[in-house]
């Protein structure tokens, strides 16, 4: 039996809508349990759809993966996004 750790995965997005559909995809159909992983994703004032794309990935996954959370704020950039 193999014993998975929880894992974060921390996402930050900026104009990204296009590319949200089949990273979760990527993560639900690849053998690590969904149930281990806390989704964080963090945007970065998109202008897109991208923010509203976030909600509906975690209301549709909320019972899939161990946490999904939404943070939008404005763009401070790639790595103050990851430490927001």
């Amino acid at each position: 039996m193999t014993a998975f750790v929880p894992l974060d995965v921390s996402v930050v997005t900026y104009n990204s809508a296009r590319w949200l559909g089949a990273f979760v995809r990527s993560l639900t159909q690849q053998a690590y349990p969904c149930s281990q992983i806390r989704l964080l994703f963090r945007d970065n004032g998109s202008s897109d759809n991208t923010v509203q794309l976030l909600r509906q990935i975690a209301t549709g996954h909320a019972g899939q993966f161990a946490q999904i959370v939404v943070d939008a704020g404005d763009n401070v950039g790639f790595g103050c996004g990851h430490n927001a």
